[in-house]
């Protein structure tokens, strides 16, 4: 499920691999990097390594591009508070509150909810 909700969010961040001849590929060099003859290929790979579950340097740009989002005018927040995470517009009532036994997991977990809500709303 991890490689599914990671697909999700690298969509949501629109990371997109590059072609280069017959290939295309994928780097956050010098960490990884990937080629596959299809893109395909190369989101699944980059799926599979991506840290957005255990890593805060990875998630945290994920919930600043959230913050960035308007919704009806209105900004949405991402509130953290222990293991818990709340995603709403300024001027709604929560839309998600997310309880969990860590904080980086409440906040991937409510990361997830939102972006599948998010793209019901497209």
């Amino acid at each position: 499920m991890t490689t599914e909700n990671n697909r999700l969010i690298l969509n949501f961040m629109e990371v997109k691999p590059h072609k280069t001849g017959n290939t295309f590929g994928w780097s956050d060099m010098p960490f990884y990097s990937c080629n596959h003859p299809t893109q395909e290929e190369v989101m699944q790979s980059v799926s599979k390594y991506v840290k957005y579950s255990t890593d805060w340097n990875a998630l945290m740009p994920v919930v600043e591009k959230i913050e960035s989002i308007k919704v009806e005018d209105y900004s949405v927040l991402v509130e953290i508070s222990k293991n818990i995470c709340t995603i709403c517009p300024a001027h709604w009532e929560e839309l998600i509150n997310i309880q969990s036994n860590t904080r980086i997991e409440a906040v991937y977990d409510a990361i997830i909810d939102f972006i599948n809500w998010y793209n019901k709303q497209k």
